[in-house]
């Protein structure tokens, strides 16, 4: 696909749509209470809206819902408790301990619930260092509440006017990661591949790929609107997700010894004719994704029925010309043949009739996992055999002594960036840990020379703030997507801030 195709299809995706919800729920009342010269108070309410768009992960409505509902009472009890005694250096790090601790073991309830602790988190580390009297610490919660439920309000406002638009766009991202999971096979009829390297490559996505299946399910299952309702839309995109499942359990059940294959064929075209074959399918799979993601009918980009015909007639060259046993490849020429109807079916649910005679079976409903928030999970982690509680007890140690050196050592009003740095870095295992370390570096450092050649050079303030705001829509669209790119567009935007 070019690179046109590709903007675009960014432009329409889930990710950039995230970026303009969370860009307009933070900027907004900073920007409306500084008309009124109250910006401190608007920058309050914009903390608030940042940390529950921070549990506003994809998924149900309902569960966004009860993420953010969930993340604004974790937030402002910790805000308030926080400035209740942050006069006291032994009880703020008493809590840092103790907060640090709980907010990590709840990594154990998914992503969306490890969230919520990460935003507590930040509020304790930004309101630290604001000794505050009790009225004040009150209201200061209190404004954060606000702004946690101005964006509620917001996001869940955005969901009932388009509510097929997340699915939709989950659906296409998800069928864009099988292309790239079916590109990666198509690698292992190249003569001059590296297996062992592309097999490593092949695992990875598959991971990726289920990850999004598994947002997908909550979505399409666990949706009132999307399991009651018989709307066109709606069946539509049930349909299609549950043809893409088949066909990426068909793509990683399927298997040959590719090695023999190159020994055997590598002379004749059929190992070429394969390759091309797959990539030209990638290509309909992509063409899909980018329509779906845009809300446009697709069409075909390939006379598939042709591209099967020519490549029946390489593997059958393989025993007339070559004289070889072609058995092996016929097998491979059949699962080719079941992709590609598989595909050209999914382009027929964009026909009416197609639709209406295509029936959805009742217990794939049955198949989606149910969310276990109970204490039962939170004590059979309370050991050292378990990943989290490790993870919580380095979270809670390191924290704690960034704290004390933060507190120690004459390092000015900005001390705080080393809870924040620990926040984010530091991940449940130590390849993560040390990867976003990497990432989180080399962002800050040429995002730091970015922001400041911004400052230094550019002296219109309306430019500025039109710089800011690119700014802040790229960081909150790219941090799902691309963290090195999100951290390097995030750190100008704080500089310009």
């Amino acid at each position: 696909m070019n690179q046109s195709k590709e903007i675009k299809a960014f432009l329409f995706s889930q990710y950039f749509s995230d970026g303009l919800r969370i860009t307009l729920g933070v900027l907004l009342p900073s920007l409306l209470c500084a008309q009124v010269d109250q910006l401190a108070m608007g920058v309050t309410i914009s903390l608030g809206a940042f940390c529950a768009s921070m549990a506003d992960s994809p998924g149900p409505i309902t569960h966004k819902r009860n993420g953010m509902i969930a993340c604004n009472i974790f937030v402002f009890l910790t805000a308030l408790l926080t400035g209740l005694i942050n006069n006291s250096q032994i009880l703020i790090g008493l809590e840092i301990v103790i907060l640090a601790f709980g907010c990590s073991m709840l990594t154990i309830y998914g992503s969306r619930a490890s969230s919520i602790g990460t935003a507590a988190l930040l509020v304790l580390i930004l309101t630290m260092d604001h000794p505050q009297s009790v009225n004040a610490a009150f209201v200061y919660a209190l404004y954060i509440l606000i702004g946690g439920l101005w964006y509620m309000s917001l996001s869940l406002l955005v969901s009932q006017i388009r509510p097929y638009r997340l699915a939709q766009q989950a659906l296409g991202e998800g069928i864009k990661e099988i292309a790239t999971y079916m590109r990666l096979k198509a690698l292992f009829y190249d003569t001059q591949s590296n297996d062992d390297a592309n097999y490593k490559k092949i695992v990875r996505q598959q991971a990726i790929v289920h990850q999004h299946q598994d947002i997908l399910r909550e979505l399409l299952f666990k949706s009132d609107l999307m399991v009651k309702e018989s709307t066109p839309t709606g069946r539509r995109l049930t349909l299609i997700f549950i043809d893409m499942v088949d066909l990426f359990e068909q793509m990683m059940a399927t298997h040959y010894d590719y090695q023999m294959l190159k020994e055997q064929y590598a002379h004749t075209k059929v190992l070429a004719a394969f390759k091309q074959s797959i990539i030209k399918l990638t290509h309909e799979l992509e063409n899909l994704s980018y329509r779906i993601i845009q809300n446009d009918k697709p069409i075909p980009l390939h006379h598939i029925q042709s591209n099967l015909e020519t490549l029946k007639d390489a593997v059958d060259s393989v025993e007339t010309d070559f004289g070889l046993n072609n058995l092996v490849l016929k097998k491979i020429l059949i699962n080719i043949r079941n992709i590609s109807r598989r595909i050209e079916k999914t382009y027929s649910y964009f026909d009416q009739q197609e639709l209406i005679s295509s029936s959805l079976n009742d217990d794939l409903y049955k198949f989606v996992s149910n969310e276990n928030f109970g204490l039962k999970a939170f004590k059979s982690n309370l050991n050292f055999d378990s990943n989290i509680f490790r993870y919580a007890l380095r979270m809670s140690l390191v924290c704690l002594i960034g704290y004390i050196v933060s507190d120690l050592l004459p390092l000015g009003h900005h001390s705080y960036w080393i809870l924040l740095t620990i926040l984010v870095i530091l991940k449940p295992d130590f390849g993560s840990t040390k990867e976003r370390n990497y990432q989180r570096l080399i962002g800050t450092l040429v995002g730091g020379i970015i922001g400041a050649c911004f400052i230094i050079y550019i002296k219109s303030q309306t430019i500025l703030f039109a710089i800011l705001i690119f700014c802040m829509i790229g960081a909150y669209s790219f941090q799902r997507l691309n963290y090195i790119v999100s951290v390097l567009l995030l750190t100008p935007y704080i500089l310009i801030l």
